[in-house]
């Protein structure tokens, strides 16, 4: 099996800075093509392309030089890596098979963030609330292939989407230019 993945970008961003405002806004765009060599049991090849835009924006409004304000939005992608493609099945738990599955799709999320940020010269805090909705979701699919014995496939698919939710807390504190802590506190909500 052999795995030909091409990635090529385009990417520009654009930032500035109005009164108590700051700002950054890009795209990138990105061309994927995907060549899948199977060399058993026989020359087969498989070609995949797509071309994707990942659209971003930051808006940060300084109240003072302590405290700011920011609002951030992103679209991701995770793709497949060339294991979870490999369509040979692996033997190496008899009861429990598993295989990859060439036609798995990127996922691809929208991530929102809304920031509170308090900067003192030694001490940061960093309260954020966030959502992400991502679409395309890669999970494990599970077959029984063989009921007398028992023995399952399991193999990864396109086949969900998710939120999540959530406010995350950061506070780093510096106590020596040597040394620095952070302390972190998460609390969110998953949903596939």
């Amino acid at each position: 099996y052999n795995y030909k993945e091409l990635i090529s970008a385009l990417y520009g961003t654009y930032s500035g800075k109005f009164s108590n405002f700051k700002y950054q806004i890009g795209i990138r765009s990105e061309y994927t093509s995907i060549e899948n060599i199977f060399k058993l049991p026989q020359d087969t090849t498989t070609q995949r392309t797509y071309l994707d835009f990942f659209p971003s924006g930051f808006l940060q409004y300084d109240f003072d030089e302590v405290n700011a304000l920011q609002l951030n939005y992103t679209r991701r992608l995770y793709r497949p890596w060339y294991r979870s493609m490999n369509p040979f099945i692996d033997y190496e738990d008899p009861l429990n098979l598993e295989k990859g599955n060439p036609d798995l799709n990127p996922e691809y999320s929208n991530n929102f963030e809304l920031a509170y940020l308090v900067q003192l010269p030694k001490t940061t805090l960093n309260t954020t609330a966030f959502y992400r909705h991502s679409t395309g979701k890669i999970s494990d699919w599970k077959e029984v292939i063989d009921t007398v014995n028992g023995i399952t496939l399991t193999y990864p698919r396109n086949m969900n989407n998710s939120n999540s939710y959530g406010l995350e807390f950061i506070l780093t504190q510096e106590f020596f230019k040597i040394w620095k802590a952070d302390a972190s506190f998460s609390y969110y909500n998953y949903t596939i």
